[in-house]
C-alpha cells in the first residue's frame, strides 16, 4: 500500500535538502588522498594557526580556496597551501567565505 500524503494548505512549501555550501566542492575531499594527507597534517600541527588560540587543530584548512588553487596550477596537497584550525575558528572561517560569495 502506497503511503499518501496528507496536505496541509497553511504550512510552507518545504524546500529542497539544502547543504549549506556556496558553489562547487572539490572532489578531492572525498577521497582517500585527502583523508590520510588531513589526519598527517593534523598530527604536525596540532594547534589552531589563529594567534593566541592554542586549542587543538580539527579541521585543515586551505589558506586560499582549493577550486582557486586549482585554477592557478598549485597542488592542494602542498602543507604550505594549508593551515590547521580548531572547530571555532574554521566555522567562522566557513561562514565568512559564504557569506562573501551570497553578497558578491
Amino acid at each position: 500500500m502506497a503511503k499518501t500524503r496528507v496536505q496541509r494548505p497553511w504550512l510552507p512549501t518545504p524546500k529542497p535538502f539544502e547543504s549549506g555550501r556556496v558553489g562547487r566542492r572539490w572532489e578531492g575531499y572525498k577521497g582517500q588522498r585527502w583523508r590520510l594527507f588531513s589526519i598527517w597534517f593534523k598530527i604536525e600541527n596540532r594547534f589552531c594557526a589563529v594567534q593566541g588560540c592554542g586549542r587543538e587543530s580539527y579541521y585543515t584548512d586551505h589558506r586560499t580556496p582549493v577550486l582557486e588553487l586549482i585554477r592557478l596550477g598549485r597542488d592542494p596537497y602542498d602543507p604550505t597551501e594549508c593551515q590547521p584550525l580548531c572547530r571555532m575558528h574554521g566555522d567562522q572561517k566557513t561562514g565568512h567565505e559564504g557569506a562573501a560569495v551570497k553578497k558578491g
